[in-house]
């Protein structure tokens, strides 16, 4: 945010703090999007000491606003009505807004690959050489420092599709815990069409791909529904949700392939989840190259059993990863740069699966999206 000479503070893509005494402010309303700088639409008084909602004169306005400031920390906004948007540190379950968190999980060191299913509040956190910590649609919280060993990395990585031999299931999408899912993979066919994956809404990722066409046609891929507003800034990102209350998901799901007569071909491959970090201090190992993964799961192979050409499963789409850091170093005690850190992102669409008997491999997916923030 911006201020001007008579104290109105305007929106931009950047974060506001106050000085704690301020206790109302005029707020100038931007329009989204592009036009969010310099378009003025209104101005509306906010006390910024105590108010845990405010009412807008039109339901126009209230679409356009992105956030208002409190004394000490940028409050973000979630439309509840058309006209009436809800404080975000008022909304059931939110995310404590400029912090990496309380630290009330304390310090914990991961010796073996492991799983975490629920938000994490770390002091410090480390994971030893060679450990996978998988962090499907949860948030990881570290209000020190977090360690990475050589090899170590975090994944929320789509589920492969199963190859042909009796029609192989599509891979299993991630599941809703903080943020949404994603999609499925679709069925191989068995003697029949493969399945369509499964579509991913309030999507960050990519799409999925069809599968490889056999003796009968292939599975599609899963439909891609885009947020109302694609979360740009940190507050939404860490809110969840979409403005309609939906929980944002990761890719979507790759379709089965087409089988041959009388047989059966590969499932497609899940969209990847999504993984959000935020870590103050990173000292990270670069040597192993990907240190956070949200790779789209890969199609299923098809089965040559003689029956004729089965096509392979389509890849699911890559997952959304956000990193938020204040600073970064290597093993080598380096600085890390903010290209230096998407560089150990990858967010890549599943491969296809192998069709046989001349039938084609499934396609692979879309990659997803990454958004890397360094955060005072």
């Amino acid at each position: 945010m911006a201020y001007t000479t008579d104290g109105t503070i305007v929106l931009t893509p950047q974060r506001a703090i106050l000085d704690a005494s301020q206790a109302t402010v005029n707020l100038t309303l931007g329009a989204p999007g592009g036009d969010l700088l310099g378009k003025i639409i209104a101005a509306v008084a906010v006390d910024v000491s105590n108010s845990a909602q405010i009412t807008f004169p039109s339901a126009e306005n209230s679409q356009d606003v992105h956030a208002f400031t409190e004394a000490g920390q940028a409050v973000w906004f979630y439309g509840a009505t058309e006209s009436v948007w809800t404080k975000f540190s008022d909304v059931p379950g939110s995310v404590p807004l400029g912090t990496y968190g309380d630290g009330s999980s304390g310090d914990e060191t991961f010796g073996a690959s492991d799983e975490i299913t629920v938000n994490q509040y770390w002091e410090n956190l480390t994971l030893n050489a060679s450990v996978e910590l998988t962090a499907k649609s949860v948030i990881a919280f570290v209000k020190d420092t977090l360690t990475m060993n050589a090899g170590a990395y975090f994944a929320a990585s789509g589920n492969d599709g199963a190859a042909g031999n009796t029609g192989g299931s599509g891979g299993s999408g991630a599941p809703t815990r903080w943020f949404g899912g994603s999609g499925s993979g679709g069925a191989g066919g068995s003697n029949s069409a493969g399945a369509n994956g499964a579509a991913a809404s309030s999507a960050l990722g990519g799409s999925g791909a069809p599968g490889g066409e056999g003796k009968f046609p292939p599975g599609d891929s899963g439909a891609i529904e885009w947020p109302t507003y694609f979360p740009r800034f940190l507050e939404a990102i860490l809110h969840g949700q979409d403005r309609d209350q939906s929980g944002y998901q990761g890719g979507s799901g790759g379709g089965g392939g087409g089988s041959p007569i009388g047989l059966a071909t590969g499932g497609g491959g899940a969209g990847a989840g999504i993984m959000v970090i935020v870590a103050r201090h990173l000292v990270l190992n670069t040597t192993g190259g990907t240190l956070f993964s949200a790779i789209g799961g890969q199609g299923g192979d098809a089965v040559n059993t003689g029956g004729g050409g089965g096509g392979g499963g389509g890849g699911g789409g890559g997952g959304f990863v956000c990193i938020v850091y204040q600073t970064a170093k290597d093993h080598n005690n380096n600085y890390l740069s903010l290209s230096d850190i998407e560089a150990l992102i990858d967010v890549g669409g599943g491969a296809g699966g192998l069709g046989v008997d001349g039938a084609p491999n499934g396609s692979s997916g879309d990659s997803g999206n990454k958004i890397v923030f360094r955060h005072g």
